[in-house]
C-alpha cells in the first residue's frame, strides 16, 4: 500500500486513489465494530467509504457515507446524532460505536465518460438480469 503511494507521487499521481468501500445492504451508512478497527488501523492512508446500495436504488441517488475516527482515548462529547433508521438486528453495533468516529462531508462527480461507461456497463449487464 505505501510503496503504491509513493510510487504514485514519483509519477506525478497525486490523487489519493486508496480508500476502502463496503455496502450495508439496506440498513444504512455507518460504521460498525469491524469497521471502526479497520479504520483506526488504516486512517494514516485509507478513506473509508460506506455504499446502502438498497437506499440508493429508490432515491435514485448514491446512498454514501464517508468517515474518520477519533484518535484512541478520544471522549467525544454527546451530541446528537443525525437520525437513520438502523434495522433492530444492527442497533447494538451502531450503538456501541457511533462515538468513536464522525461523519466527513462526502460529494462526487460523474464525468461524461463516467456517463457512457456506466450506461454501456448497464445496458451489457443490468437490463439482462431484469
Amino acid at each position: 500500500m505505501s510503496l503504491y503511494i509513493l510510487s504514485a507521487k514519483q509519477v506525478n499521481r497525486p490523487e489519493n486513489a486508496i480508500g476502502w468501500y463496503h455496502s450495508h445492504t439496506g440498513y444504512g451508512c455507518w460504521l460498525g465494530s469491524i469497521d471502526v478497527n479497520s479504520q483506526m488501523l488504516n486512517q494514516q492512508y485509507q478513506d473509508p467509504f460506506v455504499v446502502d446500495p438498497t437506499r440508493t436504488i429508490p432515491a435514485g441517488k448514491v446512498n454514501i457515507g464517508a468517515f474518520c475516527t477519533y484518535a484512541e482515548g478520544y471522549k467525544a462529547e454527546n451530541e446528537m446524532i443525525d437520525y437513520q433508521a438502523i434495522p433492530l438486528n444492527k442497533t447494538q453495533d451502531f450503538g456501541v460505536h457511533y462515538k468513536k468516529y464522525y461523519p466527513l462531508e462526502a460529494s462526487f462527480f460523474k464525468s461524461s465518460l463516467d456517463k457512457r461507461l456506466l450506461e454501456h456497463l448497464w445496458n451489457r449487464y443490468c437490463v439482462s438480469t431484469l
